[in-house]
């Protein structure tokens, strides 16, 4: 949710368009419960304007992924992902590589 914030920087007002975005994933599961994925991003929208002046930072951008998942038993596994920017106009441009433990008690 976007909203005008009438106390941004020195009385003005700092005012967001909405920022629309979609995601694909397509995943493999091997019998041994690894599995990975390849992921697919796209976001347009959320321009913002402070003082009524327009900030020229309207998004555009396309990114792509992928995760592996590895189990060690029932409860704990391991992920490794990496996410890139694959084309992009404003923001968001960026590498990401994330490493996470996980444990369920389901």
């Amino acid at each position: 949710m976007f909203t005008e914030n009438y106390a941004f920087f020195n009385s003005t007002y700092l005012k967001g368009k909405a920022l629309f975005s979609f995601q694909a994933h397509v995943d493999y599961i091997f019998r041994s419960n690894i599995w990975v994925s390849i992921n697919g991003g796209f976001a347009d929208g959320g321009e913002t304007s402070v003082g009524g002046i327009e900030r020229n930072d309207e998004q555009q951008n396309w990114r792509l992924g992928t995760t592996f998942s590895m189990p060690f038993n029932l409860h704990q596994s391991i992920k490794f992902m990496i996410n890139t920017g694959v084309a992009t106009r404003a923001g968001q441009n960026y590498t990401a590589l994330t490493l996470v433990y996980q444990y369920s008690w389901f």
